[in-house]
């Protein structure tokens, strides 16, 4: 689970940069239309919510750490792990609603590049591999809670 992390923690620091620079470009254009409002908007939405992914993942990289004191748990904020989700969603979302339009426009005999599909998927599969990720930690964390308050009323009834 510590690679899968670390692959995901890369690939959401590549969606970003992606992300800010593609919002530079949009501004840098002079006539900015309804619909450049709409994805600055979009593109605004993702980054904010990765960027929240960004630190609930390095926030939450400790948690894989073997040297873990077991009575010491650490946790994150509830905000984090809510953005997220979110994050998780909204990449999932994005990469679904992509394939989507390509396969929609498929019908209408344009032609789209292997790297668009490629990267749809990849924007999908990041997106599902880190709620994936967030769920399984989740549960990890709830059986751990179990297991620590188990071992300190056995501590307790020994005293």
């Amino acid at each position: 689970m510590r690679a899968l992390k670390i692959i995901l923690i890369i690939i959401l620091a590549v969606f970003l940069i992606v992300m800010a620079l593609g919002f530079a470009d949009l501004l840098s254009n002079n006539v900015i239309t309804q619909e450049d409002r709409l994805i600055a908007i979009t593109i605004g939405l993702g980054f904010s919510l990765g960027l929240m992914a960004m630190v609930y993942h390095i926030k939450s990289f400790r948690f894989y750490n073997n040297h873990t004191s077991q009575k010491k748990l650490y946790k994150v904020a509830i905000s984090l792990w809510i953005g997220a989700i979110l994050s998780g969603f909204y990449f999932s979302s994005i990469g679904f609603l992509s394939f989507l339009g390509y396969f929609l426009s498929m019908l209408d005999g344009s032609d789209e590049s292997i790297m668009s599909l490629l990267m749809m998927f990849s924007i999908f599969l990041f997106g599902a591999l880190s709620m994936l990720e967030i769920f399984i930690l989740n549960k990890q964390l709830k059986k751990h809670r179990l297991k620590q308050e188990t071992v300190e009323e056995i501590d307790f009834i020994g005293n």
